[in-house]
């Protein structure tokens, strides 16, 4: 450690940023350097800490985070919230869960919202607010200072995945800092040793350019304030075996490394790890297998099992008795454990990074297994969820050319997006899919993109990186500047991909087909329940009701004939024989709905006139039919399309609020019937036409009679569905 570090921590001063850069094999983000950037300059006061939560929601690729604070007499407080989600009132306090202000630093409880028991963290509002917000996959962590629960963490995904070891190790020293500026919102009025933890934990992040850096500088502090002559990381491997991973101090009192493998400090190292407890070493056997002569005593202090693969431990040695020092390193290291342990995570992470060849192997190995056996959608999340942890990467795009169109499965933020179609010649992509190399995407390029790009996506950079055969792309886009380090990771990609490109687009057609036929049977299921709950509302609220009635009147104008004059019997059986014509008037238009009569007996024309005559005078809409067939097509085309149109004008126009409808069928000299149906209502994309209530039923029911349904907008506004079907569906 420099002096001038030296003297900025004893000065109790905060350090200002050196302009620290990343290297291609950290696993410390570029998301470290803007919160540690807002932590050293900004006071805590003067912190916007919605930026902090957005930063939380980057650093752990979550859909939703909100910042509490807690104080006993007031209970939890929200400070800060981030993410598309339920706005919750500014400052709403609410009590915290039974036990919560009693659970210890550093406890994270994560899974899934359902089947995970968040009793001590979570109240039941909380968590109902999770559910209306569709949240899978729940991270809670109490944030602490001076060992007391000063606020709390929660941090929310809608996909079902899982936080794995690296995000619960960003969480861990996320809870340090976080825990330090709210404990001074809360007013700790004398700084703790968990306190003067997480500002060395902050100081050592602040220039670090890795994790494994990190954890050095971070050891180095320690190691000064505690005066100890040398400070030791180990990690316990899953052979059962340690391994030296980090070391400062002076060159005389450090261990040899091959010590490390001899099986009696293996045995003492386990010993240390079963116990789960500091344990100091006198001078004597213990001390001298690791160490040389000069060095009395040793504080061997485990760290916490907060992951389930990595185990590690501190070793600080002194080389004369020093109480005090001994004291101060247990305090740090007690309120350090955790983030020495989430270090030690991310080093074995850029260990697994390291090397271009490493890189590229595992890249390919991931991206092969994902395309191999993975729906497109879910290859498209894993290739966001690859670049968006390295790279400020806002929405990542794979593209699939089918026949001469072209399929877009976006995913913005970690959200899928819904399908979009492009014409392959008239995309902005086409001089892109035989280019053969990477290209950059220049801002004023954007607005040609506007139609395949997700809604609200503001991108100022991107890239494309072609399959070698031409059969796709993937395609990125930020808010900010891409690295230039991202080209080659996209190169890799698009060449794993590239070989698979057909098999993947042969899925995008299952999947496209497998949602329509599950459209369609929720449209199925929809109005058949909606025809029935009609139907009963005809035969019994109104027909049933008026029949009973008629009789009612028919009984009592028999029992008063002999006691009233004749004309008065006549006048009341008159009016019961009005009643009871409009309940045959009622029947007869239910049946007409369920099936005109006029369909099996005169065919469509026929029938699709009675149809609009009967909308005018039912629902006032104007009409305008013009058609006639040459021939009757089979019965099973022309009930079909009697009902498709039925569908679409009564599911889908209507409630759009239409006041006026054009109608033209003809025959084309094959046979094949033609239907037009034009309307007054707005158009809305073909991507909300698709997802019209009974839109996937006729849609489906016109595949497989064989023919074709084309929605578009019109130039005034309205909307045209054009249908065209077989006279005679071919049988196999």
């Amino acid at each position: 450690m420099s002096d001038r570090r030296l003297r900025w921590l004893s000065r109790e001063k905060v350090i200002p940023r050196e302009g620290a850069v990343r290297g291609p094999d950290t696993a410390l983000p570029s998301w470290f350097d803007h919160l540690v950037d807002l932590v050293v300059r900004i006071p805590v006061q003067g912190l916007a800490w919605g930026e902090v939560a957005g930063l939380v929601r980057q650093a752990l690729a979550a859909d939703l985070v909100r910042l509490w604070t807690y104080r006993p007499e007031e209970g939890l407080r929200l400070l800060a919230q981030s993410g598309e989600a339920t706005e919750l009132p500014k400052e709403v306090t609410r009590p915290a869960p039974v036990g919560f202000e009693s659970l210890p630093p550093r406890t994270l409880v994560t899974g899934p919202l359902a089947g995970t028991s968040w009793e001590t963290v979570l109240s039941q509002v909380d968590q109902t607010e999770f559910w209306r917000d569709k949240i899978a996959q729940v991270l809670v962590l109490p944030l602490h200072t001076g060992g007391r629960v000063v606020g709390r963490l929660d941090v929310g995904r809608r996909l079902a995945l899982a936080f794995a070891e690296p995000d619960r190790a960003h969480a861990m020293l996320l809870a340090g800092m976080l825990g330090l500026l709210i404990g001074q919102l809360v007013s700790r009025p004398e700084p703790s040793a968990s306190e003067r933890a997480a500002l060395l934990l902050r100081d050592a992040l602040a220039t670090a350019t890795s994790a494994r850096e990190a954890t050095v500088r971070l050891l180095e502090a320690v190691r000064w304030r505690s005066r100890a002559e040398t400070m030791l990381l180990v990690r316990w491997t899953r052979e059962e075996r340690a391994e030296l991973v980090a070391s400062v101090g002076a060159p005389g009192v450090q261990p040899d490394p091959a010590a490390f493998a001899s099986a009696r400090i293996a045995m003492i190292l386990r010993g240390v790890f079963l116990q789960g407890r500091a344990q100091e070493w006198r001078e004597g056997t213990t001390v001298g297998l690791l160490f040389p002569t000069g060095v009395s005593s040793v504080l061997a202090v485990p760290l916490p099992e907060h992951v389930e693969t990595t185990r590690g431990l501190i070793l600080a040695a002194w080389r004369e008795s020093d109480a005090e020092g001994e004291e101060e390193a247990r305090a740090l290291l007690a309120a350090l454990g955790a983030d020495f342990m989430s270090l030690l995570v991310l080093i074995n992470g850029e260990e697994q990074l390291s090397g271009a060849r490493a890189h590229a192997q595992w890249l390919e190995a991931v991206a092969g297994a994902l395309v191999e056996q993975g729906e497109p959608g879910a290859v498209a999340r894993a290739l966001w969820y690859l670049l968006a942890g390295r790279f400020s990467v806002s929405a990542v795009g794979l593209v699939l050319r089918r026949g001469t169109e072209l399929a877009w499965l976006w995913v913005a933020n970690g959200r899928p997006q819904a399908l979009r179609r492009d014409v392959a010649g008239d995309s902005p992509l086409a001089p892109y899919l035989t280019a053969g190399r990477v290209a950059r995407l220049d801002t004023e390029q954007w607005e040609r993109w506007r139609a395949v790009l997700p809604q609200d996506l503001r991108p100022v950079s991107g890239l494309v990186a072609p399959f070698p055969n031409g059969e796709g792309a993937v395609v990125v886009s930020s808010e900010r500047t891409l690295e230039p380090e991202i080209e080659g990771w996209l190169e890799r990609l698009a060449a794993a991909i590239g070989p698979h490109a057909q098999a993947l687009s042969q899925r995008v057609d299952e999947s496209v087909a497998r949602e329509r036929r599950e459209r369609a049977l929720v449209d199925t299921l929809t109005t058949e329940e909606r025809e029935r709950r009609e139907l009963v509302e005809a035969i019994h609220d109104r027909v049933l009701q008026g029949l009973a009635s008629s009789l009612y009147r028919i009984e009592l104008t028999l029992r008063r004939a002999e006691q009233q004059p004749i004309e008065q019997t006549v006048l009341e059986l008159e009016q019961v024989r009005d009643l009871l014509a409009d309940q045959i008037a009622t029947l007869r238009d239910t049946i007409f709905r369920l099936r005109p009569a006029s369909l099996d007996h005169l065919g469509l024309v026929a029938a699709l006139r009675d149809y609009f005559s009967q909308l005018e005078r039912t629902r006032g809409i104007d009409v305008e039919f013009l058609g006639e067939l040459r021939e009757r097509p089979a019965s099973d085309i022309e009930e079909r399309l009697y009902r498709i149109v039925q569908i679409v004008i009564e599911q889908a126009r209507l409630p759009a609020g239409i006041s006026r409808l054009a109608i033209r069928l003809r025959q084309r000299r094959d046979g094949a019937v033609l239907l037009v149906l034009a309307d007054d209502g707005r158009w809305l994309g073909q991507e909300m036409w698709e997802r019209l209530p009974g839109i996937a039923l006729a849609e489906e029911w016109v595949r497989l009679s064989g023919g074709t349904m084309q929605a578009t907008g019109l130039a005034d506004g309205g909307t045209a569905v054009a249908i065209a079907m077989p006279a005679r569906r071919e049988r196999t």
